[in-house]
């Protein structure tokens, strides 16, 4: 009994001890004494602030659990930790634990100021334990059944940024974790995010070798709070961001780390970028579907990523700088650490990525201020693009421009080297849109324009840039005005068909050329300059001189064809403002090969005014027309009123009436210009005088009436010649200097121009021989009168006009010697009468009888004396009785009026020769009072002929 009793007494110390040491000493222990342990050992902080133990259910429960850092902050901290332990497995070799609970877990993850992170800061480091594992396995199999984690909560921080980060309140559930290698477990994680989102992980694992798969959701996790915290060194912020995920995952580490994604979905919506307090992007949503992951194959496909009506707002500033591109800018970020061991580069392969119902908004304030472009409902279309760069992939663009232009591209793009193939096709680009472009160096305004282009376009970079362009181009309803508005140039249509443009054999071709309805409108201003002077804005000078090592660049355009050209052409530099209208011009040009010498053929034609007609016809070099050129330049029918103001300016008269018809033929050759050009003046009429400072003075009247023929025709022979290469020529100075040396011609020596007419010397026309003392016409002066009879027959416009001459001098000394001669025969007449004897010298008497009517016979007697031979006596009677006559001669008085009336006659004789014989029109035969004149010779006296209108 005794026994029995102790044994009793064994069994109720053992029980009393067991539920003493399992009811109070292993939690006092727990709670007063590991911790001190712990840190003793190693170094770690904890406190339990109670603890309670089963040792029948092996039920543990720990409270108030924490973990600190050595700095005393918790780092992890829960409020109730519960264990179910099962002893009996051991039994079959295993550690079964029922049941591991932890209620409301929190984990304190800090970023600290240097860099570091507190977790890692739990231990000291003179403290970290080395654990050698044993080589040789324990035997035992490690069983959880149950693992749960219940309203638990990560906080992170990050003190530098001062981010804070909640991750809660989760739950974690996972099932049959055990050691053995074919074991699976399952596990659920589930948690709602800080600011949003919800996170889901259902997946199962396999402990040796370690084995993990399931598949991780994320819902509407708000983006921008990360953004703020992971972007911060961008100028750029986030707003209204979120995002989803579906990431199926592996992930293997029996032989290393191999992860797999498997058809993983990424999806972002309501994507707001800001930068300065201005929305800069708005994209709808992004939705990239069937992500498929390798590691360490380190390779990436995607099978689509999908972009809904993404918006930018584009701005280039003055400086060149576009807003994106300072928005998204690295600001004040440390240089990362390079890497310098190589490391394998990814491998992605995106199979399509579309966009679609785009919008970019671009305002340019650096080429040209507040020049705004909207790019509406664009879509782009990316086919296999890679991280080969060597691989082509495929792209489309599509896009409205301006709401007016709608652009298409489509082709294929190759990175490395950049090679670039497109389709393009562009409709109703206005020109007016890039009007600001030019206005640095144009004052002329762009109204209107639209320009179509079907093209393919090739590019390439490597040693340099090489561009290839084959289109056919039109530019529509083109229309440009001056700075004062008014109208420029314009045009319907021009159209380039198959332009070739070639950067690596420079060449530009176009294979024909048609401009349909061009207008020009070309004005002379009162100060002298026309309105395509000062058009083009000066531009700063570039003196340093740069070497060409470029090809000289093959051009070859044409033919060109014009349908229907104008040109309106004013001059207001003239008393009175001209101004005419060319119009219904057409022809062309036929093809420019500037590589070449063959000339190219010019063909237009086209009206003047009303009844105007014009052809421009010739060969020319092109751009080289110094070189070679032949051009015939013809106009008829031009009414010569519509040029009164030129004719005011250089000539001082107004024009009444007058057609002109011009053929004027230039060559050119070597720089040496000679033109032959024929007018042609049908019934021109000089109205009223205009006086105008610098108009000719010539005699434009007479030089009319010269050159007006019969039928009122004016033709004019004028040949031109001139150094292109002088920097002083001008081929409108060396035209109106060639007329002005013809006109001068005429009028200063009108007789040599009308006896050209006739095939005669004209300078014998203008004057009529008479003989001293008489006025009968000479018949050898029939000829002259005759030739000038047919002048005033082919000129109807000009009067002759006679001015009747006598020579002072000579015509009175004949006139005395006819005087005399009469009286003589008088005083014979009456010695006949008297003296029968013929042998008396009648003449040689009536001398003497005459000279004693005057001397006495004492002179007359010593007068004699002087014309004797001394020897033989003998009278030299012929010269004795020619002193006689020339005494007797100067003895006789002729009148003025005699003289006046010889002259006269003379005129009056001419006269009517020519009214009476030949037929001229006596109103245009006029006598001028008769003047004295000096004769060039002593035997004839000419009788002046002038020329009047």
């Amino acid at each position: 009994m005794a026994y029995i009793k102790s044994f009793k007494a064994w069994i109720v110390f053992v029980f009393a001890l067991y539920s003493f040491l399992g009811f109070i000493a292993l939690p006092w222990f727990l709670t007063n004494k590991a911790s001190i342990i712990l840190q003793d050992k190693s170094g770690l902080h904890v406190s339990i602030s109670d603890a309670s133990f089963n040792p029948f259910t092996f039920e543990l429960t720990l409270k108030e659990f924490v973990v600190y850092d050595l700095q005393n902050n918790p780092v992890f901290k829960t409020q109730n930790i519960y264990l179910n332990y099962t002893p009996l497995a051991l039994l079959d070799h295993s550690v079964f634990i029922k049941e591991l609970t932890i209620f409301k877990p929190e984990v304190f993850i800090v970023l600290q100021s240097d860099g570091s992170l507190n977790v890692a800061n739990i231990l000291p480091p003179s403290q970290t334990m080395q654990q050698e594992q044993s080589e040789q396995e324990s035997g035992l199999l490690f069983v959880l059944d149950t693992f749960a984690m219940q309203e638990g909560m990560i906080h992170f921080r990050d003190q530098k940024k001062n981010f804070t980060l909640d991750l809660g309140a989760y739950d974690f559930l996972a099932h049959d974790i055990k050691s053995d290698p074919n074991a699976l477990n399952s596990h659920q994680f589930y948690t709602q995010i800080a600011n949003g989102g919800i996170l889901e992980w259902n997946g199962g694992m396999r402990i040796n070798p370690l084995r993990l798969h399931g598949t991780i959701t994320i819902n509407d996790l708000s983006l921008s709070s990360y953004w703020d915290y992971l972007a911060s060194f961008m100028p750029a912020k986030l707003h209204n961001a979120k995002a989803s995920f579906v990431l199926p995952y592996q992930i293997n580490l029996e032989n290393g780390l191999h992860v797999a994604l498997n058809d993983a979905e990424l999806s972002l919506a309501n994507i707001d970028f800001f930068h300065e307090d201005k929305q800069i992007i708005s994209v709808t949503d992004i939705q990239a579907q069937g992500v498929n992951l390798a590691y360490p194959e380190q390779d990436i496909v995607v099978k689509s990523v999908q972009i809904e009506n993404p918006k930018l707002q584009v701005l280039l500033d003055k400086d060149g700088l576009i807003n994106l591109q300072k928005a998204f800018e690295i600001a004040q970020n440390p240089t990362p650490q390079q890497n310098t061991q190589a490391t394998k580069p990814w491998q992605y392969l995106v199979k399509k990525i579309a966009m679609n119902g785009g919008n970019i908004d671009l305002l340019d304030n650096f080429i040209a201020t507040n020049s705004h472009f909207s790019f509406d409902n664009v879509g782009i279309l990316l086919q296999d693009f890679s991280s080969d760069q060597t691989a082509a992939f495929s792209y489309t663009l599509a896009t409205a421009i301006n709401q007016h232009t709608t652009l298409k591209l489509d082709g294929n793009l190759t990175q490395m080297p950049f090679t670039m193939q497109s389709n393009m096709a562009l409709q109703d680009l206005h020109v007016k849109d890039f009007a600001n472009y030019i206005a640095p160096f144009t004052s002329v305004h762009i109204k209107d324009g639209k320009l179509q282009a079907d093209a393919h376009i090739w590019t390439q970079i490597d040693d340099g840039l090489h561009v290839s362009v084959q289109t056919d181009t039109q530019l529509q309803d083109l229309s440009l005005l001056a700075s004062d508005e008014t109208q420029l140039l314009s045009w319907k249509n021009l159209i380039l068909k198959n332009l070739a443009f070639s950067t690596t054999t420079p060449s530009l071709h176009v294979q024909s050329i048609e401009l349909e309805e061009p207008f020009v409108r070309i004005n002379i201003d009162k100060s002298g300059e026309t309105n395509f002077a000062n058009l083009l804005s000066e531009r700063p000078q570039d003196n340093t001189q740069k070497e060409n090592t470029q090809k000289q660049m093959q051009i070859k355009i044409g033919p060109m064809k014009i349908i229907n050209a104008k040109a309106d052409f004013s001059d207001e530099n003239i008393p009175f403002p001209f101004r005419t209208n060319i119009h219904d011009l057409q022809g062309g040009l036929s093809v420019l090969d500037f590589q070449e010498s063959t000339p190219a053929k010019l063909d237009i034609k086209g009206k003047v005014d009303t009844y105007g007609y014009a052809q421009i016809k010739g060969i020319l070099i092109p751009l080289d027309i110094k070189k070679q050129a032949d051009i015939a330049v013809t106009f008829k029918n031009i009414d010569l009123r519509t040029i009164t103001p030129y004719s005011t300016k250089f000539l001082g008269y107004k024009i009444k009436n007058g057609k002109l018809s011009m053929d004027l033929a230039y060559t050119i050759k070597g720089a040496n210009l000679k033109g032959e050009n024929k007018l042609n003046i049908d019934s021109l009429t000089l109205g009223e005088k205009v006086d105008i400072q610098g108009a000719t003075n010539l005699p434009l009247h007479l030089a009319i009436a010269l050159l007006k023929d019969s039928n009122n025709q004016i033709d004019i022979d004028l040949p031109v010649s001139g150094d292109m290469n002088n920097p002083e020529f001008s081929y409108g100075s060396i035209v109106w200097r060639a007329f002005g040396n013809l006109i001068t011609g005429i009028v200063t020596a009108p007789f040599r121009f009308l006896g050209n007419m006739l095939g005669v010397d004209g300078e014998k026309l203008k004057s009529i021989d008479f003989a001293l003392a008489q006025s009968d016409i000479l018949n050898s002066e029939q000829e002259k009168l005759q030739n000038i009879a047919k002048i005033l027959a082919k000129r109807p416009n000009i009067k002759l006009n006679i001015v009747g001459t006598f020579e002072p001098q000579l015509d009175m000394q004949a006139l005395r010697e006819q005087a005399l001669r009469a009286n003589i025969m008088d005083e014979q007449i009456l010695l006949k009468k008297q003296i029968k004897d013929p042998k008396i010298d009648t003449y040689a008497l009536a001398l003497k009888n005459l000279y004693l009517q005057n001397f006495a016979l004492k002179k007359y007697e010593e007068l004699q004396a002087t014309f004797r031979d001394e020897k033989t006596k003998n009278l030299n009677t012929p010269a004795f009785n020619k002193v006689l006559e020339k005494q007797l001669a100067t003895l006789i008085i002729i009148p003025k009026e005699t003289l006046i009336k010889l002259a006269d006659s003379r005129a009056l004789n001419i006269k009517n020769l020519l009214i009476n014989t030949l037929k001229a029109d006596v109103k245009r035969v006029e006598i001028a009072p008769s003047i004295p004149t000096q004769a060039t010779r002593d035997s004839w006296i000419e009788v002046q002929l002038d020329i009047k209108n």
